[in-house]
C-alpha cells in the first residue's frame, strides 16, 4: 500500500511538473529557462504558429515585451524564426508596423545576434545578415 501511495504521488508531481506553461523547445527553437520566467501561456503557441507562417503571430511574437537579460533570449528566438521562415516572409509580416515597433524588433535582433549563443552571428552587424530586414526597420 505504501509503495502505491508513493507511485501517486510521484504521478501527480510529474503531472503537475510537466503541465506547467514551461515549453523548452518549438520546432528546433531553443527556448531558454530564463525566457520562460517571462512569458505567457501563449508565447510557445504563437511561436509554433509564426513557424507556420501566421501573419498575426509573427507580428504578435515580434512585438512581445520583454525585459532584462530574457531580452537577449527573446532575440535569439526572433533570429531562429527568421532563419526558419526566411528574411522575405518575415518582412512581408512586419511592413506595416510602427517606427517604433520596428525599433524594438531591432534592439531584440541585435542582442540576439551578439549574445544568442549563436557563433555565426557573433560580431557581425544586422545589415551583414539580414541587408533587407535591416534595411526596412529603419523606414
Amino acid at each position: 500500500m505504501r509503495k502505491l501511495h508513493f507511485f501517486v504521488m510521484i504521478t501527480i508531481v510529474y503531472t503537475m511538473i510537466m503541465s506547467c506553461s514551461n515549453c523548452r523547445e518549438i520546432q528546433g527553437i531553443k527556448i531558454s529557462e530564463l525566457l520562460n520566467r517571462q512569458i505567457d501561456d501563449l508565447y510557445c503557441d504563437t511561436l509554433d504558429k509564426a513557424i507556420k507562417l501566421d501573419k498575426e503571430a509573427i507580428i504578435k511574437i515580434s512585438t512581445y515585451k520583454i525585459s532584462d537579460a530574457a531580452g537577449y533570449d527573446h532575440g535569439y528566438v526572433l533570429i531562429s524564426l527568421i532563419e526558419k521562415i526566411g528574411e522575405q516572409e518575415y518582412l512581408k509580416a512586419i511592413e506595416n508596423l510602427s517606427l517604433e515597433e520596428k525599433s524594438s524588433i531591432e534592439s531584440y535582433l541585435w542582442v540576439g545576434m551578439e549574445y544568442g549563443g549563436n557563433k555565426i552571428y557573433e560580431y557581425k552587424k544586422l545589415n551583414e545578415v539580414l541587408p533587407l530586414l535591416a534595411k526596412s526597420l529603419k523606414k
